[in-house]
C-alpha cells in the first residue's frame, strides 16, 4: 500500500452493495478538533441532517467523529488520515452555519477514539443529568481557555468517549 507505514491511512472498499463497504485503517488516526460559534437556531432536525449528510460523506472519505452542540457553540473531533481531515475541515469552516472556527487539537492519536461511527451528533442542552452536566462544565472550562494543551483536549474528548460510548448511557432510540 502506498504510504503505509509513513502516516496513517483509510481504505474504504464498496462490496456489491454500496451501502456495504468495508473501512481498513492503520492504528495511528489523525485528530483533528475544532470549536466554533453556531449562526443559525439549531433545531433537532438541522443537527439531524448535518449528522446524516457528514455520516454519508464520511465515510466514503474514512473520517470519523463526533459533533457536539453545547449552547450556540459547536465542537467537532475528526479523525482520519491527516491530509483528508484537513481538507475536510478546510470545506467546513466555510460552511455559513457557524463562525469563529479554532482548532484546539490536531495530533497523530494511537487510537481510533469514535469509529462505531462515522459521524454522530449531540445537543448537550438535552441531556440533564450529573454526568453530563459535569462534562459540560469540563468542555467549557477546558475550551474557555486562551490555551488548552493537547492533554487536556485529549483528555476532554475521551471523557466523552467513556461517558457516552462505554457507557452506553446517551443512545438515540
Amino acid at each position: 500500500w502506498p504510504g503505509y507505514g509513513e502516516k496513517p491511512w483509510y481504505l474504504v472498499i464498496g462490496v456489491g452493495d454500496p451501502s456495504i463497504q468495508l473501512l481498513c485503517f492503520n492504528a495511528m488516526p489523525y485528530i483533528l478538533a475544532y470549536i466554533s460559534r453556531s449562526t443559525v437556531n439549531n433545531t433537532p432536525e438541522i443537527l439531524d441532517d448535518i449528522a446524516i449528510k457528514s455520516s454519508n460523506n464520511n465515510s466514503k472519505l474514512g473520517v470519523t467523529g463526533v459533533l457536539l452542540l453545547n449552547g450556540n457553540y459547536f465542537f467537532q473531533v475528526l479523525e482520519g488520515r491527516e491530509d483528508i481531515v484537513k481538507a475536510l475541515y478546510n470545506k467546513i469552516e466555510q460552511d455559513s452555519r457557524h463562525s469563529e472556527a479554532k482548532i484546539v487539537l490536531q495530533c497523530d492519536n494511537n487510537e481510533s477514539l469514535f469509529n462505531e461511527w462515522f459521524m454522530r451528533a449531540f445537543n448537550l442542552d438535552d441531556y440533564y443529568d450529573v454526568n453530563m452536566s459535569k462534562f459540560r462544565k469540563s468542555l467549557n472550562d477546558t475550551i474557555g481557555k486562551e490555551i488548552s494543551s493537547k492533554n487536556d483536549v485529549l483528555s476532554l474528548i475521551k471523557s466523552f468517549r467513556r461517558l457516552v460510548i462505554e457507557t452506553n448511557q446517551y443512545r438515540k432510540t
